[in-house]
């Protein structure tokens, strides 16, 4: 079989490849926002003339130049990279890309954190040796999360240009470059290309032209609508429109912005992203020079709407020889130049359901949080970030569903991450999830009938705010741990219902302020067992009501009352280590029902403002170590049972009235002197008086009254032995 002859004024050179490679045929693929292709037919020759030896280990992804001599001596170079190689025979077929194609290859997951878009595009790029040429007309807003993840870095990067209405193309002749526009004015002319003529067909016309063209019209969107939300600003309605009447309006949320003039702007951006292909030409050609990313002129003498000036957007053509010579096939397809071109915009893929991280923060934080309680986090892809408050933009944890419910996330805890949207942008924080380092609070699954809620003590733990339940069968039990401080607050009522027993251990003070009335019904025993002072302070009435009292007191014992101050007790016993005060502004009551036995360790006082009464119905039994003091206005005493008292000493002063009344026997043993002194004083008794003085006794009855001993008058009259009186 003949081999066709080598295409004249193509040259390839590849690096690495030891030998002479004659071009049989090309076929071309080139686009604007996306890499070139060159298939190349090709026969490897050594030094004779002779096939040569091929390795392709070697020559696939080998540099390679190609090199295409183009009318009026001018040439075009091509720089790539060989994509792909296939041996048929003595002939190669090779393909040839650019060095930005390979990034198709080359996916990667990253974070960048408060850039524009065309900052992030070029950081990307730059770290793989390819550079821009800016031709980005309008000012690019920041964006405080973007992520990389799920594509490739090619699609990352024609993602992000697409969303900012960027369009990018490869350089005529220039390597490793990409040319970045937003406007009609970043797409040069077609140097050296003269205006095109359009023809019906290619005929044997001489010369570069234009033929077979056609126009296709499509309907297109009347306008655009974008919305957004600031959580900053909620209530904030963000809706924008682009320019235009109509009913085919395209509506998109989010919008991706947070400023209604950035909206408008981007609202127009989508429309002409959508609209960018309303009119396209597609025809063929004899030019090999025509390029995607740079404007033609065409001139049609018979359609007005066909001359004027195009810009590029893609060709397709493929060069052979054959029997008949050279055969060559271009077409082209085109766009107005005056409107410019944008791609239109790309999807970001979706991040896959919700992902772990961890919660990062300032160097030595345990909690690191803005105003709204935004934390950053280390996501578990990322190979570039520190683990710092710089790891990510701030992001909102999910809280329950509570207008005062909150937790904020801390440093260092695995957390659940939820995307809203249809990229990772803007993350959200859903939970918290257990690992080695954070294990649930308690052992499982030991404790595996047990929940919890709390938070350590920060920083540096040791201790814990904690609502604990257990839900052992028969066992049930709800614990509550303050670390420190527990404060209450309760708006109004607070009803409280134990069915069994209620314990309070205090270490150290307690105190209860109640505003109105305090009310406490005990329906079995009630003791107190104060080891100091216990003092009681009544502004009014004080009364104690029940079936039995006893109260022990290591120390001083005051009642200070501002009215009544009563109790009243089947039984009563008190005892008190030091000294017993009572005072009260009206009146001072104890009622004992049964027997009654006070013990006084130092001195007993009362004062009453109005009356001190006591009423005992059983035995009563006193014992004062020091002196008993009893003032008010009246004093009353009813004893139905045996009363005693020892006392160190009795004062008892009464405005008015004073009475004493005991069913029973009374004894009062004096150790020192005793004085009754009144204007008129009556002792009266249904039995008998005895009176006992300095050997001397003297017993009055109804009947008779009788002294024994020696009674020495007031004149000179002894009497010795005993005297009846009838």
């Amino acid at each position: 079989m003949t081999r066709a002859p080598p295409l004249e004024g193509y040259d390839l050179q590849i690096e690495g490849a030891d030998a002479t490679w004659r071009v049989l045929r090309v076929a071309r693929r080139e686009r604007i926002h996306a890499p070139f292709s060159f298939e190349l037919a090709c026969a490897a020759e050594d030094g004779d003339g002779a096939p040569a030896e091929i390795d392709e280990t070697v020559l696939v992804s080998a540099k390679a130049t190609l090199t295409i001599a183009l009318p009026e001596g001018t040439e075009r170079t091509i720089v790539g990279i060989v994509d792909a190689l296939e041996c048929l025979g003595d002939d190669v077929v090779l393909t040839l890309v650019p060095s930005i194609a390979l990034l198709e290859d080359t996916v990667d997951y990253q974070v960048f954190v408060d850039q524009d878009a065309l900052q992030i595009i070029e950081a990307v790029l730059g770290e793989r040796g390819i550079t821009t040429d800016r031709r980005v007309v309008r000012a690019l807003a920041k964006r405080s999360q973007c992520v990389q993840a799920f594509e490739s870095v090619l699609a990352f990067v024609s993602r992000l240009c697409a969303e900012e209405g960027i369009t990018w193309y490869l350089p005529r002749d220039a390597a490793d470059q990409i040319v970045l526009s937003d406007s009609p004015g970043g797409f040069d002319d077609h140097e050296g290309v003269p205006e095109l003529p359009v023809r019906g067909g290619a005929g044997l016309v001489s010369g570069e032209s234009v033929f077979d063209a056609s126009l296709t019209g499509v309907l297109v969107s009347d306008r655009v609508a974008l919305s957004d939300y600031d959580f900053e600003k909620p209530s904030f309605d963000l809706a924008v429109k682009s320019e235009g009447e109509g009913a085919r309006e395209r509506y998109e949320f989010p919008g991706h912005y947070l400023d209604p003039d950035v909206g408008v702007a981007l609202a127009e951006i989508r429309l002409e992203q959508y609209n960018g292909r309303e009119t396209v030409l597609r025809a063929k050609t004899t030019s090999q020079r025509l390029v995607p990313g740079y404007v033609v002129t065409l001139h049609d003498p018979e359609r007005d709407e066909v001359s004027g000036r195009w810009l590029v957007l893609e060709v397709r053509d493929e060069i052979s020889t054959g029997p008949d010579g050279l055969a060559h096939t271009s077409e082209i397809v085109a766009v107005p130049a005056a409107h410019g071109y944008r791609a239109p915009p790309g999807e970001a893929p979706p991040p896959g359901g919700v992902q772990t991280a961890i919660v990062t923060g300032t160097p030595g934080a345990e909690i690191s949080a803005d105003r709204y309680g935004r934390v950053t986090v280390f996501h578990r892809w990322d190979r570039r970030r520190p683990r710092d408050d710089t790891s990510s933009a701030a992001q909102r944890a999910v809280q329950p569903p509570l207008s005062g419910g909150f937790m904020q996330p801390r440093v260092g805890w695995e957390v659940l991450i939820g995307f809203c949207g249809l990229s990772g942008d803007p993350p959200f924080i859903l939970g918290r999830v257990a690992n080695a380092t954070s294990p649930p609070p308690s052992s499982l699954p030991g404790y595996k009938v047990v929940s919890a809620f709390g938070s350590s003590s920060t920083p540096g733990g040791g201790s814990a705010n904690l609502i604990e339940t257990d839900d052992s069968a028969g066992n049930e039990a709800m614990n509550f741990v303050a670390s420190k401080d527990w404060s209450e607050r309760t708006e109004s009522d607070k009803k409280t219902t134990i069915k069994a027993d209620d314990t309070w251990n205090v270490a150290a003070d307690r105190t209860l302020i109640v505003g109105k009335v305090l009310s406490n019904t005990v329906g079995g025993a009630q003791s107190y067992a104060i080891g100091a002072n216990r003092t009681v302070n009544v502004t009014s009435n004080h009364l104690i009501h029940a079936a039995s009292e006893s109260v022990a007191i290591g120390g001083l014992r005051t009642f200070n009352v501002g009215g009544d101050h009563g109790a009243s007790a089947a039984t009563l016993s008190r005892l008190v280590g030091a000294a017993k005060a009572e005072a009260a502004i009206e009146s001072s009551n104890r009622a004992v029902k049964g027997p009654s036995m006070v013990v006084v360790g130092a001195s007993w006082n009362t004062v009453a403002g109005a009356s001190a009464n006591v009423s005992v119905l059983g035995a009563s039994t006193e014992v004062v170590s020091g002196q008993k003091s009893i003032k008010a206005s009246r004093v009353a005493m009813n004893v139905k049972g045996v009363m005693r008292e020892t006392l160190a000493s009795r004062t008892v002063t009464a405005g008015a009235d004073r009475t004493e009344s005991f069913a029973a026997a009374a004894s009062y043993k004096v150790g020192g002197s005793a004085n009754l002194k009144g204007s008129e004083i009556t002792v009266r008794a249904t039995a008998k008086i005895t009176l006992k003085a300095g050997g001397v006794t003297i017993q009055i009855t109804p009947s008779t009254i009788t002294i024994t001993g020696n009674v020495k008058s007031a004149t000179e009259n002894e009497d010795k032995g005993e005297a009846h009186y009838r």
